[in-house]
């Protein structure tokens, strides 16, 4: 069966991927720290995608749907109909979450949470969801790091089942010359690593296909910008370089 894209519309982007886009069904983790562009760049693709007349859910934990609103505002975009924003609820999240990993152990019938993942993307049926974030999901569960991945293991199968495209955002600093890898990583189709670095009195932005399982692209660190208008990545310029 020929493989679908989904372009980004991302200026420069779709051009690291051979211009063919993200393949249909893909779960991506997007990971950079703080001021990096995590959330910027999820909502750009899911705009540009409902500009498309695609489906698309943006479901956070850490902002509410008036703060993510406020980024359309600032950079003079149009709030597509077919973008839904969800704030989510940590609570309903831990118990889900508790809910999967004791029915893998057979100690209880698995029953959905209100407000759980599970219902919200059957009933919503996105082609493109956004989770913002599985850090926040992680801390709920510190000391439980198997119930962690257990529940993981289960979100990732639910999206390629569903045939649903998905960002699942960590907010976590990446060293550019050491890289360490954790479970999000190794259950994801692809990882985006964006930077944030600093050179002195002056920061440069990055952007790195880390891996993008079954698809050719760039394996390269380049330039990424923040405009009045949103993202722009540079593929011919290697932000080492630069720096």
């Amino acid at each position: 069966m020929e493989t679908e894209f989904l372009k980004t519309g991302i200026e420069g982007f779709d051009t690291l991927l051979g211009e063919q886009g993200i393949p249909k069904g893909s779960a991506i983790v997007l990971m950079g720290g703080p001021g990096s562009g995590k959330t910027l760049f999820s909502l750009q693709i899911c705009k540009n995608l409902a500009e498309l007349n695609k489906k698309c859910l943006f479901w956070s934990l850490n902002e509410d749907e008036e703060k993510l609103k406020s980024y359309f505002s600032q950079f003079g975009w149009n709030i597509p109909e077919n973008l839904a924003f969800i704030k989510g609820d940590t609570y309903a999240i831990a118990k889900e979450v508790e809910s999967i990993f004791l029915n893998k152990r057979g100690v209880v019938p698995y029953t959905t949470p209100q407000a759980g993942f599970f219902d919200l993307l059957k009933s919503q049926t996105p082609e493109f969801f956004v989770l913002d974030s599985l850090t926040a999901i992680s801390s709920i569960f510190a000391s439980e790091k198997q119930m962690y991945r257990v529940y993981l293991e289960e979100l990732f199968n639910f999206l390629r089942k569903k045939k649903i495209t998905s960002i699942l955002i960590c907010e976590e600093v990446k060293d550019i010359e050491k890289y360490e890898a954790k479970v999000e990583e190794f259950l994801a189709d692809a990882i985006i690593i964006l930077y944030n670095i600093r050179k002195g009195s002056a920061r440069a932005r990055g952007i790195e296909i880390f891996k993008f399982r079954g698809i050719k692209h760039e394996r390269k660190i380049v330039s990424m910008e923040i405009t009045d208008h949103g993202i722009i990545i540079y593929p011919q310029q290697e932000l080492l370089e630069m720096m």
